[in-house]
């Protein structure tokens, strides 16, 4: 496993948060991050959903 500061070429979903629903399932929250590049470019946050 790589940290966020380490550079990866692929994209990758980052678990954000997790909350529980009063009917007790679980709610994901993640952050796609865009793989970085050779160039030692800063990781660009992309969507975030559910």
């Amino acid at each position: 496993m790589r940290g966020l500061w380490e550079p990866w070429d692929e994209d990758h979903l980052v678990l954000d948060s997790a909350v529980e629903t009063p009917d007790g399932s679980v709610s994901l929250v993640v952050e796609l991050v865009r793989g970085l590049r050779s160039t030692g470019e800063t990781a660009d946050p992309g969507i975030v959903g559910r």
